[in-house]
């Protein structure tokens, strides 16, 4: 294979991998995928909530 040979197939796997990079940010897996930037008190908040949820009996005891 030639040098541009090469070249030419660099360019196709570089678009591909973004590609593949755009359609994972696009795609809703389990659980929510978010920034950085999370919001602690909301977070603190869902905690809460399942401790609560947890502390619950089972089984109707």
């Amino acid at each position: 294979m030639s040098l541009k040979d090469y070249e030419d197939q660099e360019k196709i796997r570089l678009a591909e991998g973004k590609k593949s990079r755009d359609h994972y940010k696009s795609v809703n897996l389990p659980g929510d995928r978010v920034t950085a930037d999370n919001d602690i008190v909301a977070a603190r908040k869902r905690l809460a909530a399942m401790a609560k949820e947890r502390e619950k009996p089972n089984h109707g005891e």
